[in-house]
């Protein structure tokens, strides 16, 4: 029984283990991620004309 105990506890260790792995990489990819959109972001308002005329339909 008390092998049995071992392996279970043993399991959740690792279980935790991966866990932390994932959380951790699930953590820098959503960094990564969001600093890589706000770049797209910022460098597509850049580009865009200042004017708001832009925004004025012309089948007025």
């Amino acid at each position: 029984m008390e092998n049995l105990k071992m392996i279970i506890s043993i399991h959740t260790a690792m279980d935790l283990i991966v866990a932390v792995f994932l959380m951790i990489g699930f953590g820098f990819y959503a960094l990564i991620v969001s600093v890589l959109c706000s770049v797209a972001f910022l460098h597509h308002v850049r580009a865009a004309p200042p004017s708001p005329s832009v925004l004025i339909s012309s089948w007025r």
